[in-house]
């Protein structure tokens, strides 16, 4: 077996007909399989999974009865899979690139340097964002694809969509990865998988947008939740802790991921018009964009109400 792609979902009956529905139609000049890990859908997942199983004998579905949680459900997947390279779809988004897969194979194929390839995508946003606009093109930028093309530059500031990814199996498996998924070292699956695969070797990728990332409200990186949207930038940070106690990182690229922190931070706190943490995150930016002073005149003239119902930077 060549490729598997591994579809994670719960709970996703409006979307998982469109992302199963884009895998099969990819065009593959490789032996696939689709392993699909339910993890316990209860809202008529479940039910439409089962209908394509039946239908392609490619898919290899997998109900768990007890809801196992991302990490869990994510590792034995992983684990199940046969084949020497992994493209990942979660079960929200879906490709329109036919040839996705396709080509990263290919790609991999010939460069046994390469751990990963990823490709640029688009996305849409389930609820109104600037001026109401949903949809956005090819939002990787040229600056972020250069960036992203080493463990140095995921490290500091990954841009990549998961959805996008197609990795080498056995890198992750010497590593032994899913081991630390089962033990629960990682609150997020993607980051560790990302940083493993370009730590040792090179990153591939393609400008041509290969998959819509869709957004919502209710996801963990977008949450509305204070604490939930709060939580995960500190999950984010403890991966590239886990890191740093394996290897000797440079200390430039601490320094620019301290900053990319800092400002991931300062988004929080000015969403969550807490002008004390932006504050404290404020003073540590050692470049201030003309976006971030912006935030923090915003919160002083909200401090004193000067400005009321500030939707700037917010949507």
């Amino acid at each position: 077996m060549i490729i598997s792609v591994v579809i994670i979902c719960y709970n996703q009956k409006d979307f998982i007909q469109q992302a199963i529905d884009s895998v099969l139609n990819q065009q593959m000049s490789y032996p696939y399989e689709i392993i699909i890990g339910d993890d316990g859908s209860t809202d008529g997942t479940s039910e439409i999974i089962a209908k394509y199983a039946k239908e392609h004998s490619e898919i290899r579905y997998y109900r768990h009865k007890k809801n196992l949680g991302l990490m869990r459900n994510y590792s034995f997947c992983h684990r199940q899979a046969k084949g020497k390279y992994i493209a990942v779809l979660d079960g929200d988004d879906y490709w329109i690139d036919k040839t996705k897969v396709d080509k990263q194979v290919a790609m991999l194929e010939v460069d046994n340097e390469l751990g990963m390839v990823h490709t640029q995508y688009d996305i849409k946003y389930m609820y109104p964002k600037l001026l109401g606009k949903r949809n956005f093109k090819n939002v990787l930028s040229k600056n972020q694809a250069i960036e992203n093309s080493s463990f140095d530059g995921i490290f500091a500031n990954s841009a990549i969509c998961s959805s996008t990814v197609c990795y080498r199996k056995k890198i992750v498996d010497d590593f032994k990865l899913m081991d630390e998924f089962d033990k629960g070292v990682f609150a997020m699956e993607d980051g560790p998988v990302f940083l493993v695969c370009s730590l040792n070797n090179s990153v591939g990728y393609i400008e041509q947008s290969s998959t819509v990332y869709r957004v919502n409200k209710n996801s963990v990186s977008h949450s509305v939740d204070i604490e939930k949207r709060l939580q995960f930038l500190k999950d984010t940070l403890a991966v590239r802790e886990y890191f740093m106690k394996l290897i000797d990182v440079d200390h430039r690229v601490i320094t620019r991921l301290n900053q990319n922190r800092c400002l991931s931070f300062a988004y929080h706190y000015y969403k969550s018009n807490d002008i004390d943490g932006f504050r404290g995150v404020y003073s540590q930016l050692v470049k201030k964009t003309n976006t971030v002073r912006l935030m923090y005149l915003f919160l002083l003239l909200k401090r004193f109400k000067l400005l009321k119902n500030d939707r700037t930077f917010k949507a």
